[in-house]
């Protein structure tokens, strides 16, 4: 996949879910993928490209997020960004509802699901 993205956020607080998906958007030719285990982190990141005039583009976050994927949404609302969440969580449709997302991204996911929900999410 060609791509025009420059800078992807991945919140996610598992280390491999992080990187996984992480590795999964390299090599769809995402060029830059940011993590951050955290809310707090993902703010510093956020901060941070703000003040080097860097734009952040898009945004991955895990439901299970403990700080809460609604928080983040709500201070990164001018950043698309969808939720990584399993089918059977009963939150997950009052998460999206609440936070106005295009696309939920369900556990588990491989490259074809992660595209097609970028996808969904910035042609929509």
């Amino acid at each position: 996949m060609k791509t025009t993205l420059e800078r992807v956020l991945v919140v996610q607080p598992h280390d491999e879910l992080r990187a996984y998906t992480s590795a999964l958007l390299s090599d769809l030719g995402f060029r830059h993928v940011l993590q951050a285990p955290g809310l707090s982190q993902a703010l510093l990141i956020l901060d941070k490209a703000k003040a080097n005039r860097q734009t952040i583009q898009l945004i991955l976050c895990d439901d299970t997020l403990p700080e809460g994927a609604l928080e983040l949404h709500q201070r990164a609302k001018h950043i698309p960004c969808t939720v990584i969440s399993d089918p059977d969580n009963p939150r997950n449709l009052r998460l999206a509802a609440g936070l106005g997302l295009k696309a939920l991204l369900f556990r588990p996911y491989g490259k074809a699901q992660l595209l097609r929900t970028i996808s969904d999410i910035l042609l929509s």
